[in-house]
């Protein structure tokens, strides 16, 4: 039963990747909640810029959804 409800999420499933810029080093982190991933985006200390990318629905491509500078 368990594996006929995980079959029927996945098309639903959203995915994030979140790229920070940290002294011309690229560091990417993936995940599935997105508040979670702009508040370690906004308190890393000494970032450059970041960008919040999400993938999914129905497998749609990967696309930015929000960015950041350094303040």
């Amino acid at each position: 039963m368990k594996r006929l409800i995980n079959l029927l999420r996945r098309p639903f499933r959203v995915q994030y990747r979140l790229t920070i810029i940290i002294n011309c080093k690229e560091t990417n982190t993936y995940g599935t909640d997105r508040r979670i991933l702009t508040n370690l985006a906004i308190n890393t200390y000494n970032m450059e810029y970041w960008t919040l990318y999400k993938r999914g629905p129905f497998g749609r491509k990967e696309r930015g959804i929000d960015l950041g500078m350094r303040h």
